[in-house]
C-alpha cells in the first residue's frame, strides 16, 4: 500500500513541465522521503540525483523512483528485526521438554513441530506474569524445572515476588527438598524488554507448523545459554506471541513450548505466599 501511494503522489503531477521536474522532485523527495523511503540514505541520494538531471521526463522519473523504492525495500527486509517485547502482563500454558541428551541443542529446525529428538520427558505447566507488580509465577504440574543434579521428579512452583524467588514444593517432594525455600534474593522477573536488556543477539528464523519464528539467544555462562522465539506473523495487538523458550538444564537442554498465551492480568491470589514460606531457609540445592 505504501508504494502505491508513492506512485499516486508522483503520477498526479503530469502538468509539471520537464524544466521544473528537477526542482519539483527535490521538494517532493524531501517532503515524502520518510514515508516513501525507509532509509534516510535512499531519500538523500534521490534528492541529489533529481537535482543533477533537471530535464528528466516523467517516465524516467517514475522509473528512478521505482528503482530507489525497490532498493530501500530490499534493505529494510534484509535488516534484522528489532527485539520483540512482552506486554506488561500475560498468562500462558506450556509444554516442558526435559531433553536427556546433552548433544541435542535447540532449536530443532528439521522438525516441523520443533520437537526435540528422543529421549526426553514431557510435562505441563503455566506462567503468570505481571511487571506492574514485579511478579512472576511458574507452575510445574508434572515435574520441577530440570536444573537439579539430584533430580526433579516432583512438582513445584517458582514464585518471584517481594524481591525474592521462592521455590515451593508439594507433597510428592523428596526428603531433601524443603516445602518452601528462597531460591535467590534479591531477585526480579525479566523485564518486558528482556531480549534487549540481556544483550541477546538475533539468531535468524525457523518455522513451526509453517509459521515463521524469529529467534534471539545468549551464549556463554549463566544466564546463558538460552534462546527465545516469537512468532513473526502471529500477534495480539502490537505484541508478537511467544513460541518457544529453551535453556541449559540437567542433563541437557529444557524447552518450553507456549500455547494459550493471552494478555491477561493475573488475579491477586496468584502472588500469595503459602505459610510454609514464612521464615523460609535458603534452598542451597545441587
Amino acid at each position: 500500500e505504501q508504494n502505491i501511494i508513492c506512485w499516486l503522489i508522483l503520477g498526479c503531477t503530469t502538468d509539471y513541465t520537464t524544466d521544473t521536474l528537477g526542482a519539483f522532485t527535490r521538494n517532493l523527495a524531501r517532503k515524502f522521503s520518510s514515508f516513501c523511503f525507509p532509509t534516510a540514505t535512499a531519500s538523500s541520494v534521490l534528492c541529489k540525483f533529481a537535482g543533477s538531471f533537471p530535464r528528466l521526463t516523467m517516465a524516467t522519473l517514475l522509473a528512478i523512483v521505482a528503482a530507489f523504492a525497490c532498493l530501500a525495500q530490499v534493505y529494510a527486509e534484509s535488516a534484522d528485526p528489532q527485539p520483540y517485547v512482552w506486554p506488561q502482563y500475560f498468562v500462558t500454558n506450556w509444554t516442558l521438554y526435559n531433553i536427556l541428551s546433552p548433544d541435542a541443542v535447540p532449536p530443532y529446525a528439521n522438525n516441523p513441530f520443533n520437537l526435540p529428538p528422543a529421549p526426553y520427558n514431557a510435562g505441563r505447566g503455566a506462567t503468570f506474569y505481571d511487571w506492574t507488580k514485579r511478579s512472576m509465577r511458574e507452575q510445574y504440574y508434572d515435574f520441577c524445572v530440570p536444573i537439579f543434579e539430584n533430580g526433579n521428579n516432583w512438582r513445584c512452583d517458582f514464585l518471584n515476588n517481594v524481591n525474592a524467588s521462592y521455590l515451593i514444593a508439594y507433597d510428592d517432594r523428596p526428603s531433601w527438598v524443603y516445602p518452601c525455600c528462597i531460591f535467590a534474593q534479591p531477585w526480579s522477573p525479566p523485564a518486558p524488554n528482556f531480549l534487549q536488556s540481556s544483550g541477546c543477539g538475533y539468531n535468524g528464523t525457523t518455522k513451526i507448523e509453517g509459521s515463521i519464528v524469529d529467534w534471539w539467544g545468549l551464549g556463554g555462562p549463566a544466564p546463558g545459554p538460552f534462546g527465545y522465539g516469537f512468532y513473526r506473523d502471529q500477534t495480539i495487538g502490537e505484541y508478537h506471541i511467544p513460541a518457544v523458550f529453551y535453556f541449559l538444564g540437567v542433563p541437557g537442554f529444557a524447552q518450553q513450548d507456549f500455547f494459550n498465551w493471552s494478555i491477561t492480568q493475573p488475579s491477586s491470589d496468584i502472588w500469595e505466599l503459602p505459610d510454609s514460606c514464612i521464615n523460609a531457609p535458603a534452598c542451597n540445592y545441587q
